[in-house]
Parts: structure tokens; sequence; C-alpha cells
């Protein structure tokens, strides 16, 4: 099966839409940008369709680019299709390489680690993002027994 947004790599710079245009709201108004971190053309887990996982560098809201309370530095999964009405221009490449620009600050780092190691990862700028970071990460993570979650301070 083909997907319409499939072809993306790991290490490219992706936007994906958050609503399909419509008459008040042209595309470019709601959207997240991240770097590709892993590609699932199979999907994985609980998430059952194909999809990219981008850890989020820029969000917009309304036009306007958010800061407080965005996905900045979280993980974002993004679909390859949304079926069966998906609209043009809902993903597209923003450049074909990450940079060092594209890097988030971040302060601290959630990690969820099993039995064949590092499962996943989540960063947070401020204690208030890594609180909501870690509640998100709680209700999506397929905890197994035996894995450990790690939150790390890191040094300036």
């Amino acid at each position: 099966m083909s997907y319409k947004y499939e072809g993306f790599e790991v290490n490219q710079v992706i936007r994906s839409e958050d609503f399909a245009p419509r008459e008040g709201r042209p595309i470019g108004q709601c959207y997240v940008e991240g770097v590709i971190e892993q590609v699932f053309p199979d999907g994985f887990g609980y998430i059952a369709h194909a999809h990219y996982r981008i850890r989020a560098i820029r969000e917009v809201w309304i036009g306007k680019e958010r800061k407080a309370g965005s996905r900045v530095g979280t993980h974002v999964i993004v679909p390859m299709q949304i079926a069966p009405r998906d609209w043009d221009g809902r993903v597209t490449l923003v450049t074909t390489e990450a940079s060092k620009e594209t890097d988030v600050t971040a302060k601290f780092v959630i990690v969820l680690e099993g039995a064949g190691g590092e499962l996943d990862r989540v960063t947070a700028e401020t204690e208030r993002e890594l609180n909501r970071a870690l509640r998100e990460a709680l209700q999506h993570w397929d905890l197994r027994p035996g894995d450990t979650i790690k939150v790390l301070e890191l040094e300036d």
C-alpha cells in the first residue's frame, strides 16, 4: 500500500498541518514543524497506522508562533495518510537536513527504558513543560512490567 505522504526520511524537517483548510482558515494557520526521528511505514506499538515520529521545533497556532504551552521539544506523531479525506499540503518538506539551529535547548529529559534499552525520550525547557510532557507521556506510552521512567535535569 502506498500512502499520500510517504517518502520523507530521518533528519528531514517537515511541517504537519493540524486542520484541513477552509474558508476563513487557510493552510499555514495551525501546524507543527519538526525533525523526523523515526519512520514507521507499518505502524508501531499502540499506533497501528503508518507514521513519522518528529521532535517538534516550531508550532504555529491561528497564525501566531507559540512558545508557552507549545509542543516544541516534544514528540509528535504525523500520520502518512488520513483516510479517506486527506488534503493536499497537509505534510510538506521544510528542509532536507536538520541543522544545529533546529536543536531545542532542553533543561529536562524524560526517558522511557525497556528491556531492550531506550524506547522513547521527551524533552522540556521548564518544570511546567516537564509536568505536562510527563502527563502526556504516561497517557501514550504502552508501559510494560520492567519498564523504567527516568527524569533527568541537564546541566547548563
